[in-house]
């Protein structure tokens, strides 16, 4: 990981993290309750959005801001454009982050933030998860917390560029977020389209920005498969649209403090497939070279 360290202070005021929390139960409580305390360590405010079993009761104890009463669809799912605008009014910090509840942090999106913001106006920064199985308390009483936490990332498989948990973007960036239902599909990849088209750099800050994902990653099952192709599911890729948007659509990447515009002859090539298919009569024209192309026995184009 970096050591870099940027010219400006780090730690003055800087930083909101915010996320809406499930109910405090189980290993839910004992990874959210790790996830929000790494956040209590390198954020200026950390609002906690919820009124499931626990929530308030974790803020407290953990000394973060609690907000209830966030908009829910039928379902009684929280929202995304009712918990983004109100952390932006009332974050006092320039730049702000949503995170998913279960992902810990460390320094490093801090310092991270602090860099990009000294190179760009207007940027969102993501960053790919490292999935751990962790069980238990994590020791934030160490003195060496951050290093430790560093090396238990290194353990971790890292996710997909599909898998994002971050967003990191400088406040009223994101005025206007559909009604997304919070832990469904699709929403994330909104996030990073909307920049995309709006011409706002997307940093891809894996390197520099370590995040440990509490859960080993072992597939959509059960709940989670409900969660992904039910009906809330489906009304949150309705919002979003038909193209797909990943961490592979970023435009620079944050390696050791310092952005580098991303040219590889993959990311050209994935970035003009996203043309195409944003693109109405081109993904139409593609179709149908595809269909001619199979129908006389020649390569998909």
């Amino acid at each position: 990981m970096s050591t870099w360290q940027p010219d400006v202070n780090p730690y003055s005021s800087l930083l909101t993290i915010f996320a809406v929390a499930k109910a405090f139960r189980g290993l839910d409580d004992v990874r959210q309750r790790n996830a929000v305390a790494s956040w209590a360590r390198v954020a200026d405010a950390v609002i906690l959005f919820g009124d499931d079993p626990g929530v308030a009761d974790a803020a407290h104890d953990l000394g973060v801001l609690h907000r209830p009463g966030v908009e829910c669809n039928g379902y009684g799912t929280p929202l995304l454009h009712d918990v983004f605008a109100t952390a932006q009014a009332e974050a006092s910090t320039s730049l702000v982050c949503y995170l998913n509840a279960d992902i810990v942090v460390t320094a490093d999106l801090r310092t991270g933030a602090a860099a990009v913001a000294q190179q760009r106006r207007q940027f969102l920064l993501v960053a790919r998860r490292r999935n751990l199985d962790v069980t238990e308390p994590l020791p934030f009483q160490r003195e060496d917390v951050d290093r430790w936490l560093l090396d238990v990332a290194d353990h971790g498989q890292l996710d997909g560029k599909a898998a994002i948990d971050v967003f990191l973007f400088p406040r009223g960036l994101y005025e206007a977020v559909p009604p997304f239902a919070v832990g469904r599909p699709a929403w994330d990849n909104w996030m990073i389209r909307h920049a995309r088209e709006r011409g706002i750099t997307i940093v891809d800050a894996t390197y520099d920005v370590p995040l440990i994902h509490q859960d080993p990653g072992l597939g959509v099952t059960g709940e989670r498969s409900v969660r992904w192709t039910g009906p809330e599911a489906q009304r949150n890729r309705e919002l979003a649209g038909r193209v797909v948007f990943t961490i592979e659509d970023a435009t620079h990447q944050l390696v050791a403090g310092r952005l580098r515009p991303l040219r590889s002859w993959e990311h050209a090539r994935h970035r003009a497939n996203q043309v195409v298919w944003s693109t109405p009569w081109l993904a139409t024209l593609r179709r149908r070279l595809r269909s001619l192309a199979h129908r006389t026995g020649g390569k998909s184009a």
